[in-house]
């Protein structure tokens, strides 16, 4: 029996319950869905001249996948923040969006006085914790979602409460075009049957993409809509699978990265390319993904292409967010490591808080 298919080893390396957490997006996704309708804002804020959001990790994840999305549709720019900074462009006329899934994140704690101080219009993102009590002590909007449909407890595996409440969030401010809720919850439904554990290895292309992404380092290759769908997944080939990853999009890396590939010679037996492709593509990026294979082939580098199949945007980024939290969790059994486990960001965080 396939390793993969093979449920002993889920029980020996997930007693997180990761896998059970990435079979649930569709209920994160329904959950958010009923309490947005009860959500609501205040007035002024739909005159936000520009979108901000502050978020660390899988905490900012949400943002990533709407912009690359939404880049050429959405009408108010949108900024993530990744620091303890604010830019200095931030006033009146933004809107700032601290996110953090813990509520903890002192990241965006530490900017909520500097941007009530420049009047920017604040909302919150969490499932609760020291960044909801705040807002509520100050009488500003805080979206607080419950996170029972994400046993594992790590951001990274309940986007289905943080990038979709944001996406509400900014669908009820008229800053984005709203969800069709019933598209996107087929597409997880759709993806998770697809890729799920129940699928066996040899129909399932996120248990075959894990064993060959194993022992190698991968570097994913997206365009457009799916890049924010891009950086997620090496999010999670990263804390989830425990590897190390790289990741470019196209037209960008065609005017660098292909002559990298020469050395070191190693990059032959290292390297392995993933396509993310998409018909929605326009056909000069097509022309210039089976290009760009081209060039693999001739240094030699081996690649695989995953075409994500769902036909609008808003589908496409939820099946493609299916697949690699699958591929991830399958390459995580593969390393034979508790994929829920973080042990490095815990020693970081433990050295930082020292005196």
């Amino acid at each position: 029996m396939n390793i993969l298919d093979n449920k002993n080893t889920i029980q020996k390396y997930d007693p997180g319950r990761v896998l059970e957490s990435t079979g649930l997006l569709s209920e994160q996704i329904k959950s958010v869905r009923a309490s947005l309708e009860s959500f609501s804002l205040p007035e002024n804020y739909k005159n936000a001249k520009k979108i901000v959001l502050c978020g660390m990790g899988g905490s900012a994840l949400g943002a990533r996948l709407l912009k690359a999305a939404f880049f050429d549709s959405i009408k108010t720019p949108l900024e993530i923040v990744n620091d303890y900074r604010l830019s200095g462009a931030l006033d009146s006329s933004t809107l700032y969006i601290l996110s953090s899934y813990s509520g903890g994140t002192e990241e965006p704690l530490s900017t909520m006085e500097e941007a009530k101080r420049r009047g920017a219009k604040i909302v919150g993102l969490a499932a609760g914790g020291k960044l909801a009590e705040l807002l509520k002590k100050n009488n500003l909007p805080v979206f607080i979602f419950d996170a029972k449909n994400n046993p594992s407890g790590q951001p990274r595996l309940g986007l289905g409460y943080a990038a979709f409440a944001l996406w509400g969030i900014l669908a009820k401010l008229n800053l984005i075009a709203p969800p069709d809720w019933e598209k996107i919850l087929a597409a997880a439904k759709s993806a998770t049957k697809k890729y799920g554990f129940q699928s066996p290895a040899d129909d399932n292309c996120a248990k075959w993409l894990a064993k060959e992404m194993s022992g190698k380092i991968p570097v994913l290759v997206t365009h457009g809509f799916l890049n924010g769908s891009g950086h997620i997944f090496a999010n999670q080939i990263n804390e989830t699978g425990k590897q190390f990853v790289a990741r470019f999009t196209i037209p960008e890396l065609n005017h660098h990265l292909m002559e990298g590939l020469q050395f070191p010679k190693e990059n032959k037996k290292l390297l392995y390319f993933v396509f993310l492709e998409s018909k929605i593509y326009p056909p000069r990026i097509r022309q210039r993904f089976e290009i760009t294979k081209k060039v693999l082939a001739k240094n030699k580098i081996k690649f695989a292409s995953h075409e994500i199949t769902s036909k609008d945007a808003g589908s496409a980024i939820t099946e493609a967010l299916v697949f690699g939290s699958y591929a991830s969790f399958y390459l995580a059994m593969l390393n034979k490591v508790n994929p829920a486990k973080v042990p490095w960001v815990d020693f970081f965080k433990k050295e930082s808080g020292k005196n």
